[in-house]
């Protein structure tokens, strides 16, 4: 089940999203699907003072990587073609 709006990676405060495998029980932060030892998920860094990283299933992560391209695209036409 998709919670909300999908986000772009353009719209936060990040560093580089990393692949990695979970050690302990988690869940993704869009979903809520339930993560568990072993599964391999994406993680978004996000600085709030802290540096921690979020985790998404792979299935948001390729949603929010499609976003973030539709998001450049945009930006792209918006800038390159009102010449």
């Amino acid at each position: 089940m998709t919670r909300g709006k999908v986000p772009s990676l353009l719209s936060v405060n990040t560093g580089r999203p990393r692949r990695t495998t979970v050690k302990r029980k988690s869940a993704c932060k869009r979903c809520n699907k339930e993560l568990h030892s072993g599964d391999v998920c994406a993680e978004i860094p996000n600085h709030s003072g802290h540096k921690y990283y979020k985790r998404y299933c792979l299935s948001c992560f390729t949603e929010i990587l499609a976003k973030t391209k539709s998001d450049l695209a945009k930006i792209e036409t918006d800038i390159f073609s009102k010449e």
